[in-house]
């Protein structure tokens, strides 16, 4: 392999390290591009399925877009400017008896990726128990199903907001990533999901506008620009029964349990198509030598599931590569391997 003058630090690690911080920020206007699946940079917006500031409805009503396909315990209300902006979706599930619902079926047939923001405030920080939560989930696209996000069996993934302080997101039974949040402040959620069983999906990072890419069949999930912790920015799989075969999702929308009462504000609920890059995941196979007569330069970067992190740049360039195993997860404690590539002048020594 051939490696650029200037320092690189190679890190190979095959555990876990992240971090998350919680900042509203109002999605960036859309206009028309290719499909995910297609070659379309990821300067532009994709398709806008749907775009829901609740505006043009009654101040408590309820919600009534053609994509809404149930709601219940949910009313329009004067959002005072708590959460985004004028009137906003109040999901008020103080019943024990009935779940609340605010579930849409976007897009005219099922999709093999969707971009989802929506701003989100904790009403009441004092209701409920610890177990007591919104769970914002997507799921197969199935229009003209009233209800289906209610159940762990049926979402691709679910974020879980809970009025006790934490957020987490949960892929059937487990329990992948989790933060604790200021409940008395609103806060801005960012998801990415690739619903295609072998390609990868490129999307640019909100906090540095640097591209990633999103693994197949994977959810990432954004808290105020800031990786959720306990996720990595290629994400983490999604419900492989759910996801299986490509294209399946296109449901989305909030639920709760019946037995549990939950109360949160929601505003500015945008779902479009990312419009990043697809293409087929690089074999984990590994890559054939690189002869010495050569032109085409090996890098780090270059490598199958590289997370670049730079240090200095310039012509002296310092970066740092990290790389992590396929389903990792933020609890494990597994062995690292770290590699340091030393050259022999004053340009690449350590």
């Amino acid at each position: 392999m051939i490696i650029r003058a200037s320092l690189v630090l190679g890190i190979f690690i095959a555990g876990v390290i992240q971090a998350g911080d919680l900042v509203a920020q109002p999605p960036s206007a859309a206009e028309s591009a290719e499909s995910a699946e297609s070659t379309a940079t990821t300067e532009k917006s994709g398709t806008v399925y749907l775009h829901e500031t609740f505006e043009s409805y009654d101040v408590d009503g309820e919600p009534g877009a053609d994509e809404l396909q149930r709601v219940k315990l949910v009313t329009v209300v004067d959002g005072g400017g708590k959460v985004g902006s004028g009137k906003v979706a109040h999901y008020n599930d103080d019943d024990t008896e009935d779940g609340g619902a605010m579930e849409y079926n976007v897009g005219e047939s099922a999709l093999g990726s969707m971009y989802i923001e929506f701003d989100a405030l904790n009403n009441d920080t004092a209701k409920g128990d610890k177990n007591s939560a919104v769970i914002f989930g997507v799921g197969p696209w199935e229009e003209g199903r009233p209800l289906t996000l209610n159940a762990k069996s049926k979402r691709a993934f679910g974020f879980e907001m809970y009025q006790q302080k934490n957020l987490k997101l949960r892929v059937g039974d487990e329990n992948v990533a989790s933060v604790k949040y200021d409940s008395a402040a609103a806060f801005n959620v960012k998801i990415w999901a690739n619903d295609h069983d072998t390609n990868t999906l490129t999307y640019k990072r909100p906090d540095n506008g640097e591209t990633a890419t999103l693994g197949r069949d994977s959810v990432v999930v954004w808290l105020n620009d800031a990786l959720m912790e306990g996720l990595e920015a290629s994400g983490t799989a999604m419900h492989k029964d759910i996801t299986e075969g490509d294209a399946v999702i296109g449901r989305a929308g909030f639920s709760s349990a019946s037995t549990k009462v939950a109360d949160f504000l929601f505003d500015n609920l945008h779902i479009e198509d990312p419009a990043g890059e697809s293409k087929p995941a690089a074999s984990s196979a590994p890559a054939a030598e690189t002869s010495s007569s050569s032109s085409t330069e090996q890098t780090p970067d270059s490598l199958p599931g590289a997370e670049k992190m730079s240090y200095r740049d310039g012509e002296n360039a310092m970066d740092l590569f990290v790389y992590k195993p396929e389903g990792w997860k933020a609890e494990d404690k597994r062995s690292a391997f770290v590699f340091f590539l030393a050259g022999g002048g004053p340009k690449g020594r350590l």
